[in-house]
């Protein structure tokens, strides 16, 4: 079942409308590459930008409202507007729904269309270089902040370290079978120049 999406694209100064719609229409036209279902979208002109959620606490309201009167509800929403990552996290929770940013729906793209073994494991190690981005740079940094002193250990630095370490263990495993996918393929590729044989494709 495709993912409802609601599109919102967020612009400011000095960027004109004009623009902005362009590059709103090219971010739609992603999101339906990525197999998304387009419930409802909006282009927004920023003014003031708000350092927690990176949009104003009215225009927070205003869209939950607008996603109450959603026939099927909303999914997902799929967000253009370069905010940091912090700042995503914070309007997910104050909405209670995924958000996607303009990296995530590509990352989603080549995900749908990875055929070889080498092309998935390059998408998913993507992926989770990805969300360990997201994590140090926005909430993971906020929540390793609250340790305190030296020898102290919060619990959010404790779940920040956890999954850090998970990340980079799984980045980690992504990157061996990687390599070994590599030299398998180089191996093959040699033992076919040793045979003389020849392979052709057809477009």
């Amino acid at each position: 079942m495709k993912r409802r999406t609601f599109v919102f694209s967020v612009y400011a100064y000095p960027k004109k409308k004009a623009e902005a719609q362009i590059d709103h229409e090219e971010f739609v036209q992603l999101i339906k590459a990525a197999g998304w279902q387009i419930a409802g979208e909006e282009i927004y002109q920023l003014r003031t930008l708000n350092g927690h959620t990176g949009l104003g606490t009215g225009k927070v309201e205003e869209l939950k409202e607008t996603f109450k009167h959603f026939t099927g509800g909303i999914d997902l929403i799929a967000l253009d507007a370069g905010f940091r990552p912090f700042q995503v996290k914070h309007l997910e929770d104050a909405f209670n729904i995924e958000i996607s940013d303009r990296t995530r729906v590509i990352l989603e793209i080549f995900k749908r269309r990875a055929v070889s073994a080498e092309g998935k494991l390059q998408v998913e190690l993507s992926e989770a270089q990805y969300e360990i981005g997201r994590l140090v740079g926005g909430r993971g940094l906020e929540l390793g902040r609250l340790g305190g002193g030296v020898g102290t250990k919060g619990p959010g630095e404790t779940v920040m370290e956890k999954d850090r370490r998970a990340f980079k263990k799984r980045i980690k495993m992504l990157r061996d079978k990687l390599e070994h996918v590599k030299k398998n393929r180089d191996q093959q590729r040699k033992q076919r120049v040793r045979d003389g044989f020849f392979t052709i494709s057809l477009v």
